[in-house]
């Protein structure tokens, strides 16, 4: 018995390091808040987490925008066929080389800082809804096995995935969630893919705001918004 005690002891100081060492690696790779930008009457949030296997974060960015979710996918469907507005139009190139109604196959090149080759991907985007939420969602992933175009003097991503997510949020409003992971291939510094990452947020949900804005300034001219 005086012998059993002690390794008992041991045993349990053991258990509580595992506990506490699994707890401490489960909490690492959950969303952190990083800031908050606010604009008129509104607040977004821009969240990270670690990704495992990646030394490349995960982002999200959650706000209002002024639309439902039926109008908000309405708006940013109509402009990146019609090639008007789409987010990267002046941060570099795309084109979509098929589309369906719910589904688009877009090749983009994304300018990266000197000495960094700028950074190529063909993606597959999914276009779905939840008739009982009222959510909608517009979903893409890498897919290089549709891609057409000469890639010459470009790095291509390995991985590039997320989503736009629309939520009810009252009356003609919707509450906006961007999240994205990209695995940038080549020797690009984790702490600067990160960095770019994380500044263009803001950005995006800003332009996904003039999609809708300018959409719905049409409509009004013709009366169905």
């Amino acid at each position: 018995m005086l012998i059993l005690v002690p390794l008992a002891g041991c045993s349990t100081h053991r258990a509580i390091r595992l506990r506490n060492k699994s707890l401490k690696e489960w909490g690492a790779y959950q969303w952190s808040k990083d800031k908050e930008h606010s604009a008129v009457n509104k607040t977004w949030t821009i969240y990270s987490r670690k990704v495992k296997g990646s030394k490349f974060k995960e982002f999200k960015i959650t706000g209002k925008v002024m639309a439902s979710p039926k109008k908000a996918v309405m708006a940013f469907q109509e402009e990146i066929v019609n090639n008007k507005s789409y987010p990267y139009k002046n941060e570099g190139s795309f084109k979509i080389l098929s589309s369906s109604k719910d589904s688009l196959i877009v090749y983009s090149v994304h300018p990266m800082p000197f000495p960094f080759r700028d950074r190529s991907i063909c993606k597959r985007v999914q276009i779905s809804s939840d008739s009982e939420s009222g959510i909608k969602k517009i979903q893409w992933t890498e897919d290089w096995v549709s891609n057409t175009e000469d890639t010459k003097g470009t790095v291509h991503m390995n991985r590039a995935n997320g989503f736009w997510m629309f939520e009810p949020g009252g009356k003609s409003q919707s509450i906006a969630t961007y999240v994205v992971h990209a695995e940038p291939g080549g020797n690009i510094p984790a702490w600067l893919f990160n960095s770019t990452i994380e500044k263009g947020l803001v950005k995006k949900l800003k332009r996904m705001e003039m999609i809708i804005q300018k959409m719905e300034q049409a409509a009004l001219c013709n009366n169905d918004w």
